[in-house]
């Protein structure tokens, strides 16, 4: 079981460090603009963003709980044990990965 979870997890780890090391411009919010249309005309498409979790903040820091026991950064005391924390300034973000043992799947 834990064989594969840490492979799951080293792939997924690989993934958001890529993104978390791409630069990006934080995310402003925007007041939300109405729309008026004509009767008997349809609603335009709306235009969809990119936007992820992480243009919540410029900069990233990542830990993830491969090979030794994780310890929680400092931002925050507590005595969980994610797998993965990404966490900047005001924001945190816990993974944990549930990896399901083969035989119980169909």
């Amino acid at each position: 079981y834990r064989w594969r979870h840490d492979k799951v997890l080293a792939v997924l780890a690989s993934i958001i460090e890529k993104e978390r090391k791409k630069t990006r411009q934080p995310h402003r919010k925007t007041a939300p603009s109405i729309t008026f249309v004509r009767e008997g005309e349809k609603k335009p498409a709306s235009i969809r963003s990119n936007s992820n979790l992480l243009q919540k903040s410029k900069t990233w820091e990542l830990r993830v709980d491969l090979g030794k026991k994780l310890q929680f950064p400092p931002v925050v005391h507590t005595t969980m044990r994610p797998d993965i924390i990404l966490w900047s300034k005001g924001n945190i973000i816990m993974i944990e990965l549930t990896v399901p043992y083969e035989e119980g799947c169909e």
